[in-house]
């Protein structure tokens, strides 16, 4: 890559997804660190219906945002380290470790997802209430993790980028 222009692209297009992977996994720490440990002490009921009004408010909304929106950011990070292999070799793996991890973690929300929107048809059925907060919550960890590591090497790539840019 031998154009200025070029390169700006590319590390505008970087920060923006080191953004959104750190939102998400800042959001998912907090899930499960916090409100996992504190919703398991109270009534399912409560949980299902803060969870509807939750991810169909405005969750509806930022959640695909930030998911998509790293995917999309990260693959196309990735797609230019490949077709600039000499310019961005010392970064390229881990541009590629946090884009198969963004991958993974938009993987698991396709597991996700079909428990959110049942849980809508559910009621107060407190026996199916609390399979799905565990299904929700088995795969959501997992989700959690891939979108924690994924921002984890989103980091190592800029630091990385940044002492290269410095010497």
């Amino acid at each position: 890559m031998e154009r200025k222009e070029e390169v700006v692209w590319f590390h505008t297009l970087l920060m923006l997804a080191c953004i959104l992977t750190g939102l998400m996994a800042g959001g998912s720490v907090d899930r499960y660190l916090v409100q996992v440990p504190a919703w398991r002490h109270l009534n399912i009921i409560s949980w299902a219906t803060f969870t509807g009004y939750a991810q169909f408010g405005n969750g509806l909304y930022l959640y695909p945002f930030e998911v998509l929106g790293s995917f999309i950011l990260l693959f196309t990070t990735s797609a230019i380290v490949l077709m600039h292999k000499d310019a961005f070799r010392s970064i390229a793996l881990p541009v590629h470790l946090a884009t198969i991890f963004t991958t993974i973690g938009l993987t698991f929300t396709f597991f996700t997802f079909p428990v959110m929107l049942n849980i809508q048809t559910m009621g107060n059925n407190e026996a199916q209430l609390h399979q799905a907060f565990d299904k929700f919550h088995f795969w959501g960890l997992l989700r959690a993790i891939s979108q924690l590591l994924s921002f984890i090497f989103c980091v190592w790539v800029l630091a990385r980028n940044y002492r290269l840019n410095r010497a």
